[in-house]
């Protein structure tokens, strides 16, 4: 018989990373027109012409917080003490007993040039390691990031409440005044334990002694710039989408009385009708922060709808 399974856009989402790189390029433009559809844009942001400013990416992500609760931004800029030519330090005070999510610098670069970023030692400046990316041709220069996740992760796992960085970019543009929101900065991401991350209905939700693997939800972690073709989404960094799946026997958790019915005709003939499948009966929406289709300096916060599966029933 198999199981019946209906699969939400957003397991379609998931599953188009792992068919893109198969050759299934046709799946993954049709995917991207849902997603068009969805967010409300005319056609995909370009990512290779973004430049946002620090300040529309701090007032933007300002309203993304007001919509998403559970998500905090958090804007390191270092002293004048604490720069050494063209080594920064960042103090980590205010995340060290926090769930880091994302850690990013963010610095005005030149276009054209490469730019490099050495991980200094805890107690001295010892290259550690070299995290770099080259930046487009660009007639203006360009807020650039670079991911220092691990870093900062690693820094926070020591017991350390600072981390050191090294310019190794020969046109890296910054005031000498770096407290100023043209200089270099430190966004730090952090998540508490609510929001997405929001306790669900024990009801549906799948445990380890579902050994009848009886429908359920089960939890299906998306990561957005894993998606080939998703790197204008800049919030939420990660999520739990959810998806349904599992038996459903006659009267087993309908999702209305419809589905009652059909299970016990099913049992009663299985030429008559089909076994009901295991779908989401609540949905919840996805606040999106991205990238302006029409202008590349600027941020939009989207609401995309029924992107989260909160509980399963078989329907």
């Amino acid at each position: 018989m198999g199981l019946c399974i209906q699969l939400s856009f957003s397991l379609l989402l998931l599953a188009s990373a792992t068919t893109a790189s198969s050759g299934s390029d046709l799946q993954l433009t049709q995917l991207r027109e849902y997603v068009l559809q969805g967010l409300n844009l005319s056609r995909i942001p370009d990512v290779s012409k973004m430049n946002v400013s620090q300040e529309e990416f701090g007032r933007m992500f300002g309203v993304y917080m007001e919509r998403q609760s559970g998500v905090n931004l958090h804007t390191i800029t270092p002293t004048a003490d604490e720069m050494v030519d063209r080594r920064l330090r960042f103090s980590l005070e205010k995340v060290k007993d926090s769930e880091v999510q994302q850690a990013t610098l963010r610095i005005l670069v030149e276009g054209g040039t490469r730019i490099g970023v050495r991980i200094l030692g805890s107690t001295r400046f010892v290259p550690s390691s070299l995290i770099s990316r080259k930046v487009g041709p660009s007639k203006f220069p360009k807020w650039t990031e670079l991911d220092l996740t691990d870093a900062v992760r690693t820094r926070l796992t020591e017991g350390s409440n600072h981390i050191g960085v090294e310019l190794t970019c020969r046109r890296c543009l910054y005031p000498r005044d770096i407290a100023s929101s043209s200089g270099p900065n430190l966004n730090i991401i952090t998540r508490e334990n609510t929001g997405l991350r929001k306790k669900r209905s024990s009801r549906t939700d799948c445990y380890k002694d579902n050994h009848r693997k009886r429908c359920c939800r089960h939890t299906m972690d998306v990561v957005f710039k894993d998606l080939p073709g998703f790197e204008f989404i800049i919030q939420p960094y990660s999520f739990d989408a959810g998806y349904c799946k599992g038996r459903c026997p006659a009267r087993y958790n309908p999702a209305h009385h419809h589905a009652l019915l059909q299970s016990l005709i099913w049992k009663q003939d299985r030429q008559r009708a089909p076994r009901p499948c295991c779908a989401p009966s609540k949905l919840a929406d996805l606040e999106i922060l991205h990238l302006d289709e029409d202008d590349p300096t600027v941020l939009k916060v989207s609401t995309w709808k029924n992107m989260r599966v909160l509980e399963c029933a078989c329907s």
